[in-house]
């Protein structure tokens, strides 16, 4: 079973312009993270972050880690399929979910995407 790889606590903190949460950034082995935690914000936070957070995976040597209080169905189901993903429940039953490329698919403009959330 694949362990996601949630921030140090030496993670380097961040700010993203629009963002309401700080954004961590990290590095094991080859890959780079880019973490951020929404599991105390109600929508539409969570999606509006992730969907900024998204915007860094260049290629498949990037990866965005959100931490939500609960599964994003909304954001996943607007996001239809456009970023590969892993989600693991952690000990706070927090979820966590990991997204990537993994073909050097990506899309070009998340803008485009509706990041209002009904739930």
């Amino acid at each position: 079973m694949y362990k996601i790889n949630l921030p140090p606590d030496d993670a380097k903190v961040f700010e993203v312009k629009g963002a309401t949460v700080d954004f961590a950034k990290y590095r094991v082995n080859s890959i780079e993270y880019i973490s951020f935690n929404t599991s105390d914000r109600g929508a539409p936070e969570p999606m509006q972050n992730a969907l900024l957070g998204l915007n860094f995976i260049e290629d498949e040597n990037i990866r965005l880690v959100m931490i939500s209080h609960r599964r994003p169905e909304g954001l996943l189901t607007k996001l239809n399929g456009m970023f590969e993903y892993i989600e693991e429940t952690l000990s706070s039953e927090d979820i966590a979910i990991e997204f990537y490329v993994s073909n050097k698919k990506r899309v070009t403009d998340l803008s485009k995407i509706d990041n209002s959330c009904n739930g």
